[in-house]
């Protein structure tokens, strides 16, 4: 959890984080009913809708923009954040894994075996594999049923125990979702992979379909450990070298804890970055601010992450109702 004045700096991204969890909690608790309850025509296929409505979106917003999604909507990085805190109360230390470190490496292999599998299953059973586990399907029906219900609960205690241990432990990782975004930053590759593929089926090569999310999957992986500096992407985290006195304070509270002093003048493009902006609120010196390619000090730039995460959840909202 961010230190009081880092709160108060980046406050518009604390309030989007801590509405989206204080909703679903709402949702799930009964408090607010479930959108089928409101809306009887909205039944289960309709949750699977804002699933199959996300993932595009999410992935316009990953190739232009940054994982605006998980650092401002996703009430798993809110949870990961208050389970910090809770660790810091009780003093209790953690496990530090440093990126780019062979046990970071190692680790970040599960969330990549995990995407595979659920599209290998997704295929198999002719629709989105644990889809009724998600948080969208229950924010339109309510708690998930038997039997995904041990599928939710299995996961709520990985995220408990992982995150007390290990700092952004479910973001960095275990979630499919990371996988497929951090895959996406590096979008040429992958879409010159799918080329390759659909090439070689034309031409009569008799490769299994399977081959294709395995293939994705291994290069995500790969991309993401040993080139993990993205450069196709429209805004950054800048960094401005004159007024840095390199103190650090950015590192401490970057979630990943990103070595932001490893970069130099420009674009700080890290492939974990989601334009949280902690960094920029804790930077004492204004070295750091949101910009497109050149450090800028202009303060609009500091409002464009939130303004953009606003759009996406309105339209992730709105679109099952649209397409009604």
């Amino acid at each position: 959890m961010a230190k009081r004045s880092t709160i108060l700096k980046n406050w518009p991204k604390y309030l989007m984080q801590w509405g989206v969890l204080a909703a679903l909690v709402a949702f799930m608790t009964g408090l607010i009913p479930p959108v089928s309850t409101v809306f009887p025509d909205f039944s289960c296929s309709t949750g699977k809708w804002l699933q199959a409505i996300a993932g595009p979106a999410i992935l316009v917003a990953v190739l232009l923009l940054s994982r605006l999604f998980c650092g401002y909507l996703c009430p798993l990085g809110t949870v990961q954040d208050l389970l910090v805190k809770f660790r810091t109360r009780i003093r209790m230390k953690s496990i530090k894994v440093r990126n780019g470190s062979a046990a970071d490496k190692a680790l970040r292999i599960m969330k990549y075996a995990l995407l595979f599998w659920i599209y290998y299953m997704t295929v198999q059973v002719s629709g989105l594999f644990c889809g009724d586990a998600g948080i969208s399907h229950a924010a339109v029906t309510g708690l998930p049923e038997e039997p995904v219900l041990w599928i939710s609960v299995a996961s709520a205690i990985l995220l408990v125990i992982g995150c007390i241990a290990i700092d952004m432990f479910w973001c960095r990782y275990i979630c499919p979702l990371g996988a497929i975004s951090n895959s996406f930053r590096f979008w040429l590759w992958i879409a010159g992979l799918s080329g390759a593929y659909f090439i070689a089926v034309l031409l009569g090569a008799d490769i299994p379909w399977f081959y294709l999310p395995g293939a994705f999957c291994i290069m995500g992986y790969l991309l993401e450990i040993f080139h993990a500096r993205p450069k196709l992407q429209i805004f950054h985290i800048t960094k401005n070298e004159i007024p840095c006195n390199n103190c650090g304070a950015c590192v401490r509270s970057c979630p990943y804890h990103i070595e932001l002093r490893e970069f130099h003048n420009g674009k700080v493009n890290h492939v974990d970055c989601t334009l949280c902006c902690e960094c920029v609120a804790a930077c004492p010196s204004g070295a750091l601010t949101v910009g497109s390619q050149s450090p800028t000090r202009k303060k609009i730039w500091r409002a464009v992450p939130v303004l953009l995460a606003i759009l996406l959840a309105v339209l992730m909202i709105s679109a099952p109702f649209i397409i009604r």
